[in-house]
Order: C-alpha cells, then structure tokens, then sequence
C-alpha cells in the first residue's frame, strides 16, 4: 500500500506549483499501486491523498503537477504587499524533475559486431537498438557509455571489445566514471543544472552518480528498478521512443508473471 506522508511533506513546502516525475513519485510513496496507471481519476482534483493543494496537470506515466490551494497559507487582507510574510520553501530533492531531459546516455552491451563501427552500429541487441531508437527520438545530445572506451559520441568508431564494467575493480570503475564525467562536461560545456537520463545497468549508474551529482547535475534513471534485460525478449518488440512509462511497466510485469516472478 503507498504512503503518501513524505509527498505532503514535499508539497507543504511549495509556494505555487510542483511538477513531480512519475519516477519520484513511485520512490515517494513507495510503489504507486496498479489502480494509478488505470484510472486518471485517481490523481484529479482536491484528494486527502495530498491536503492543501490540487492537481492540474496529469500525465499518466510521465509526471503529476500539484497546486497550492491551502486558504490559511494566503496572506491577510490588512497587510501591505511590502509587509505580507513569505513562506519559505523547503529545498527540492535533485530527483524531482518535470520531464525534461538534457542528455541521454546509453549503457553498452554484450553483442557487438565482430568488425570496427560507429558506437550507434557496433551493438547489436535488440535492447541496445530500443535504447538507442528513444534517445535519437528525443532531440537532445546521447552518448554510449562503453566499459571500455568510456563516453563514445555514437558517430565515432571504435573496435569491438569484451569487457563488462560491473566485473572490473572498484578502483577501475571510479577512474572510468571520473573520466566520463570530465569527458561529458567537456562536450557539453559544463554540466550546472542539466538533466541527464541514464539507460544502464547499475553499474555504470553508481559510477557517475557521484560525480555528476558534485558536477550539479540531476541523474534521472526512468528504468531504475526494472530488470532492462527482459526488454528485448518481448513480443512484439518493445517501442521505447514511443511507449509510455505506464505501458512499460504493465508490458514488464506481465512478462515477469509469465516467468514466476514476483
């Protein structure tokens, strides 16, 4: 069952409105129940789920925006503009985002080509052409993360390799996560406030976690807690670029039922 205590105490904190990302708000209520993707009408209006404030923007799978209505907050008539109390905003977690995405970076993979090719050509499972099909859809800059080259722009070629991160040394995966950091800020002129979506295995993720979270920006994993291996086993084929969050989950829990997993 969800709670939604640590979501009324994010939105105490908001003076006007709060965009949250589906993402966070599953890791808010600790798992959002099936009823949430089935019936929009559980996030609409004024609900005891979430007192003081009320929803007008509801994009199922994707993100839910909160409005203050809490008359008590409003200032008292007698008081001028100059002397009317502000309420002061509790900082907003780095994970809430409203959707938007700067970078994509997508994790490497085991099948590759057995010849030289662009990073975009030389993986050859279908779960690397999904990922690789939904960051060319998004219109923003994607990088491949190679265990073994590191950042690799997806024009560049580059030879085929053996080599998993999450089976190197601590010592190996910090100097290749520190590299790609640099790397990455070096490409895109600094990394201050953007939003980087991550397509990886958990390996890569907890490389960079820490230095692009120092570097200022927000890491955003929209598969995290789903076993990304099973995606390329669906039939029919799964359409990142297209298919809702929502969609994804159903598809995935579906298949997880069929292979007795919880």
């Amino acid at each position: 069952m969800a709670g939604w205590s640590p979501l009324r105490r994010l939105l105490a904190g908001v003076d006007e409105r709060l965009t949250v990302s589906w993402s966070e708000l599953d890791r808010l209520a600790g798992g959002l129940p099936p009823s949430v993707y089935d019936h929009r009408a559980y996030w609409s209006g004024k609900q005891s789920r979430w007192p003081g404030s009320t929803t007008v923007d509801v994009r199922v799978g994707e993100s839910v925006t909160f409005v203050r209505r809490d008359p008590e907050r409003a200032p008292p008539r007698s008081l001028s503009a100059r002397s009317r109390p502000r309420p002061v905003a509790e900082p907003r977690p780095p994970s809430v985002v409203t959707g938007r995405r700067d970078v994509v970076l997508v994790g490497c993979v085991k099948s590759k080509l057995d010849r030289p090719a662009p990073a975009r050509e030389l993986y050859t499972s279908a779960l690397f052409r999904k990922q690789r099909a939904y960051a060319e859809a998004t219109g923003v800059p994607w990088f491949v993360l190679s265990a073994e080259y590191g950042l690799v722009e997806p024009a560049r070629v580059i030879e085929p390799y053996e080599l998993h991160l999450a089976s190197t040394s601590r010592a190996y995966r910090t100097e290749w996560g520190r590299r790609v950091v640099d790397d990455l800020a070096a490409k895109l002129g600094g990394l201050g406030s953007l939003v980087i979506e991550i397509h990886a295995g958990a390996a890569y993720v907890e490389a960079l976690r820490d230095g692009l979270a120092g570097a200022g920006a927000t890491i955003v994993e929209p598969l995290a807690g789903l076993e990304t291996e099973v995606l390329a086993e669906l039939d029919p084929p799964l359409n990142l670029a297209k298919m809702p969050k929502s969609a994804m989950r159903v598809r995935l829990s579906q298949l997880r039922r069929l292979q007795g997993k919880k």
